[in-house]
């Protein structure tokens, strides 16, 4: 997997509780 995948799942992490 690239490390694009790893980011983005990282940004959901932190936008999710957010929303």
């Amino acid at each position: 997997m690239s490390c694009s995948y790893f980011l983005l799942k990282e940004a959901s992490n932190i936008l999710e509780p957010s929303i």
